[in-house]
């Protein structure tokens, strides 16, 4: 059964269609298959089964929501990446999409790409992009130190750097100790867009012609052809060695199943495994071979037994894949919290490290399917997924059927006379073969091949959660120590490391000698990677006097007989009392200072330099599963020395997870419940309460150009009404830096705005802000200092400041453009020092731009898109304004990850629908105003389309702040269009003039240029110039712009109704008022 999406996005649903997989046999060459790379997979099953699901992306709640995902079939996933590649062309060198044979031996591949991301379906989409572009990439774990990114990008040559908006530090950590170049032609860093921001582009269509093709023509060179994804291993020397890997082992990936008759293939399968690692690429690539979609969890959270069993009794997973740590947290919860969900899955796939014997037996007897799992970077995976048949043992793994593989004996168990196997593996797309450096014991009892591993024959250590270890950069700088003759990391299937220490002299006081070496321990773990850390002084084991570590003839430590002969002393590390004195000692809290006490120790924990407030989340901070794990511990040795407090028992790692702050941690540990414990009902209603949008929180800055007028004096008046604003600062043009003080440059906006009929409340004035500046002067003139306050504050940027004059050549707006510039280039600044935030910058364009479209398209109907043919404006105003719409549009290619733009093409707006506020130097007011004194009023035919000035800037409000991505192109005018010669007739009938005061148009603009000869009226003369030229084409429905896309994010504007005679009266009596009409 093949889990299809329903069309309004609900759950995903049983359907009679079978997934139809494609025929991919991995042992031909790809020259006769035609899918020869997982792009090409992608592009098969957007075609052959656009509808079967691919993934369900696990969300984070937010606002009392209990749970949230986003589901992904393989067309969408196919249009997600469709879209990114075209976001990334512009910003990586090399790239070829020629359509040249990719057999074209000349061709030479771009620099490679890296990705430090958070491990969701961004990633894959921008990994997958990668690839079908023919760039390497370059997959970095999250959790490498900056010495081993740098290290990477330097051998690898790398050309960018992908980086998720929480991970942008430590990329930029990478450049501070090296000779890389950051942003300069060298290396650069690019922040990566939110996965939601492709995939809603992706539903709604954005990318839906079915002729879009993700792969390049070059994206393929050959199966030997192993520069198409590079991985990592630990390597050898305590720096990662990068792994080279061809598009055929991906696909080997895709392939990595045995079928069996009970099995639903289609079946969700939940995956704790990260995404930048090969095993977690595995189950991805494997979604794409079979149809078996990936459940994946909320990105950046720890996953802890209960979440992790939350999601499979939630999303009713069929099967699961994990790494050792979360099966045997969850083997820990009650039976029928945790082994019960897993009785009812089709398999358990358990690798990246050894499950302990205690725990998959456990496991088993209780009646879960358990699934062992092997595979290593160089060879992939070596065992298939499937669902275990009877007689299955789960201490051994199966081997695949294709792949090719030399076993050869290596030697004899002493202990058990067991014989142990070596194994080399010529992995996909490699020449040679590859000696894996485990031992392996076969299965004797198996009809088909089945290993199981026993060790190492490297120094690698792989921890309990699949991490690895390579300790030899950690023992080394420990060895240097005059104090130390020998040091051996130890933590094979722990979740930490911890060492052995042979000092060079014979020691009497343990715990002196472990203070005076433990700097040189913490100075040489500062060069490991954030999993591989001793963290305390009870993870040092010292020898005594005549203890030594065992040496071979040539003087060298053997690991193993080591690790055999101190084995019971390793084992009290890790032991429950000796896990709660593995804190550093606390000092005993007072009745007020338990804050003070598990802050500080929380502090150490986290090795953090800035304070930590009460209410600060340790996981927005970074905090591993690891430091979890010390935290616990730190917490039991607290409550230890206390009275009063939760017993030792209650405190378990979920209790930090579920309480990551100082302030919670306290007042469960004093035995305050935070939440109604009877139900969820009271903490969703909290949480609503405490994270709605206020005025307090949440709070925006917006930078706002032409703020005293019309419509600037409406944007102003509406934006500080928000309770989302915090501030709004007014740009105002200045020839010297500062002419008058702040508090009157706000009283002058304040008094500018409410002359207009825009008011603005007495309590809502401390919101408004003014900043004196030259518009065309680098960093508009400003100082250092106030330049970098405004890029600390400013969220939004609404450019509406623009000289309305249709007289001026095209040439006399250059300084225009060079604003826009400057704040394109305030825009990305603001990016630079806030990587979290990713500035909004709208424009207000016009309906000039596009003046003359129906001659140029043949359509009355302007869509909302980019227009490029400059004849479709004649006057200087509109050209100018297109010149600012083209810079945009490049703006959003050139820089689509720092920044979002937009423009909103107005027409014609009209007074304020509550006071009648219409600008009298508006052509309108004057051609009502030489009709009412001429006593003639022109006939015009067809419609018109005002729409209100505030009308109009609350719902240019709403574009600017859409809670999806904002498009390139807006339109705003009223989609309900009037007849104009009832309008007309409306405003003469107010003005006292009879129905005989209408004539022709043309004969109305023959007795307005006579009278202005005579009269020397200057209005008339620029009036009637502009009315002939250009007045009747634009404005009586000859032009209509398209506003669906701009009414689906504006709910005013979807609401917007036409102009009432009520209104129309407003705008008489308004005129009159300020002496325009007598």
């Amino acid at each position: 059964m093949t889990y299809n999406v329903l069309p309004g996005g609900g759950l995903a649903i049983q359907h009679t269609q079978v997934f139809r997989p494609a025929d991919i046999d991995l042992k031909q060459s790809s020259s006769s298959s035609y899918i020869r790379t997982i792009p090409e997979l992608i592009e098969f099953n957007a075609k052959i089964n656009p509808n079967a699901l691919y993934c369900v992306q696990a969300l984070k709640p937010r606002d009392g929501e209990t749970t949230k995902a986003e589901q992904v079939t393989m067309l969408q996933l196919r249009n997600a990446i469709w879209q990114c590649s075209d976001d990334l062309r512009g910003c990586f060198s090399g790239l070829d999409d020629s359509n040249v044979s990719s057999s074209d031996q000349a061709h030479v591949k771009p620099d490679p790409v890296a990705l430090v991301m958070d491990s969701d379906i961004g990633l894959l989409i921008h990994l997958f992009s990668l690839l079908s572009m023919g760039v390497p990439a370059i997959q970095l774990s999250a959790r490498l130190n900056p010495a081993s990114i740098q290290h990477l990008l330097t051998t690898l040559k790398a050309q960018a750097v992908i980086t998720s908006p929480r991970h942008v530090d430590t990329g930029k950590a990478a450049f501070e100790t090296t000779s890389l170049e950051y942003g300069r032609g060298g290396t650069k860093i690019q922040v990566a867009r939110a996965f939601e921001d492709y995939l809603s582009d992706s539903k709604e269509g954005k990318a839906d012609a079915a002729d879009a093709k993700i792969c390049w023509p070059r994206h393929f060179v050959g199966d030997s052809d192993r520069n198409v994804i590079i991985l990592h291993t630990s390597g050898t020397t305590g720096l990662p060695k990068p792994v080279y890997q061809s598009h055929k082992m991906l696909l080997g990936y895709a392939c990595c199943h045995r079928r069996t008759e009970t099995e639903d293939v289609e079946g969700l399968n939940l995956s704790m495994l990260p995404l930048y690692h090969g095993f977690g690429l595995v189950v991805a690539c494997l979604a794409l071979g079979i149809g078996k979609p990936i459940l994946l969890p909320p990105p950046h959270e720890i996953s802890t037994a209960c979440s992790t069993v939350a999601l499979l009794r939630k999303h009713k997973a069929k099967s699961f894949t994990t790494v050792p740590y979360i099966l045997e947290e969850i083997s820990k919860l009650p039976d029928d919290e945790g082994i019960a969900p897993l009785k009812v899955l089709q398999y358990v796939a358990c690798g990246g490290g050894p499950l302990s014997v205690a725990t998959g037996d456990q496991l088993v007897e209780k009646g879960v399917k358990l699934l062992n799992h092997f595979g290593s970077t160089e060879t992939g995976p070596l065992g298939p997924f499937m669902v275990p048949g009877k007689g299955y043992d789960w201490h051994y793994w199966p081997l695949r059927n294709d792949v090719h593989v030399n076993v050869e004996p290596s030697g004899i168990d002493e202990a058990s006379g067991q014989q142990y196997y070596q194994l080399s593996v010529t992995p996909f797309g490699w020449t040679e073969p590859f000696v894996l450096q485990d031992r392996f014991l076969r299965d004797t009892q198996s009809s088909t091949p089945a290993f199981r591993a026993v060790g190492r024959q490297d120094d690698l250590l792989v921890l309990v959660n699949g991490m690895k270890v390579q300790p030899k950069a950690l023992e080394s700088i420990v060895s240097d120590s005059n104090l130390v003759k020998a040091a051996l990391a130890f933590g094979e299937g722990e979740f930490e490391i911890g060492l052995l220490l042979e000092p060079s002299q014979p020691v009497e006081d343990m715990q002196k000698f472990k203070t005076a070496i433990w700097p040189l321990v913490q100075k040489a773990c500062r060069q490991m990677d954030s999993h591989a850390q001793v963290s305390s002084l009870a993870h040092l084991v010292v020898l005594g006097p005549g203890e030594s570590l065992p040496r071979s003839d040539k003087g060298s430590v053997l690991r193993k007989e080591a690790y055999q002969q101190y084995e019971r002393r390793i084992r009290r590390v890790y032991s429950n009392e000796d896990s709660e004195r593995s804190v550093q000692t606390v000092s005993k809290p007072g009745n007020g200072h338990l804050e003070d006490t598990i802050g500080a120790m929380i502090r150490g924990e986290m090795q953090l330099t800035q304070p930590l407030e009460p209410d600060d989340d340790f996981f927005e901070l970074g905090v591993n599963s690891l430091q979890v794990i010390r935290i616990q511990r730190g917490i039991i040795a607290i409550v230890k020395e206390s009275h009063g407090l939760l017993p030792k028992e209650k405190i378990t790692a979920d209790l930090v997870y579920k309480h990551p702050t100082i302030n919670k941690l306290c007042q469960i540990l004093r035995g305050h419940t935070l939440f109604n414990i009877n139900g969820e009902e009271t903490l969703i209603d909290d949480y609503v309460s405490r994270f709605s949008l206020s005025q307090e929180q949440n709070g925006l800055t917006i930078l706002l150009t032409g703020s005293t007028g019309s419509l600037g004096s409406y944007l102003l008046s509406h934006l500080v009404t928000l309770p989302q604003v915090t501030e709004v600062v007014c740009f105002a043009r200045s020839s010297r830096r500062y002419d008058d003080v702040p508090a009157s440059l706000v009283k002058q906006h304040v008094e500018a705005a409410e002359q207009k009929g825009a008011t603005i409340p007495s309590d809502l004035r401390s919101k408004v802000a003014v900043l004196q500046g030259n518009p065309t002067a680098a960093r508009f003139g400003l100082t250092s200092g106030a330049y970098e306050g405004l890029c600390s504050k400013i969220t939004h940027i609404m450019h509406a400041a623009w000289p309305v004059d249709f007289q001026r050549p095209l040439e006399s707006f250059e300084s225009q453009f060079g604003f826009l510039q400057g704040l394109l280039q305030l825009a990305r600044d603001v990016r630079t020092k806030r990587p979290l935030l990713k500035p909004r910058l709208l424009f207000v364009s016009s309906i000039a731009v596009v003046g003359k479209y129906p001659m140029i398209y043949g359509s009355h109907t302007v869509p909302e898109e980019v227009i490029t043919d400059p004849r479709c404006t004649s006057l200087g105003y509109g050209k100018a304004k297109l010149v600012c719409e083209r810079i945009l549009a490049k703006a959003a290619d050139d820089w689509p990850l720092e920044m979002e733009v937009s423009f909103v093409r107005a027409g014609q707006l009209s007074g304020d629908e509550g006071s009648g506020y219409w600008n009298a130097k508006e052509h309108l007011p004057t051609l009502i105003k030489i009709s009412h004194e001429s006593r003639v009023f022109p006939r015009l035919d067809g419609t018109l389309s005002w729409l209100p000035v505030d009308v109009a800037a609350r719902s240019m409000v709403e574009l600017l702040f859409s809670s999806g991505p904002m498009k390139l192109a807006y339109h705003v005018e009223n989609p309900i269009r009037q007849d104009w010669m009832a309008v007309m007739s409306e405003i003469a009938k107010e003005l006292g003039h009879k129905p005989s005061c209408f004539v022709e148009f043309e004969e109305w603009t023959r007795l307005i240029n006579q009278r202005g000869s005579t009269d020397n009226d200057s209005d008339s003369g620029l009036l009637t110039d502009f009315l002939g030229k250009e007045f009747q084409h634009m404005s009586d429905g000859d032009i209509v712009l398209d506003t669906s896309r701009a009414r689906k994010v504006s709910k005013i504007l979807r609401n917007a109704q036409s102009v009432s005679s009520q209104t129309i009266a407003k705008y008489v009596q308004a005129w009159r008022e300020v002496g325009l009409l007598l």
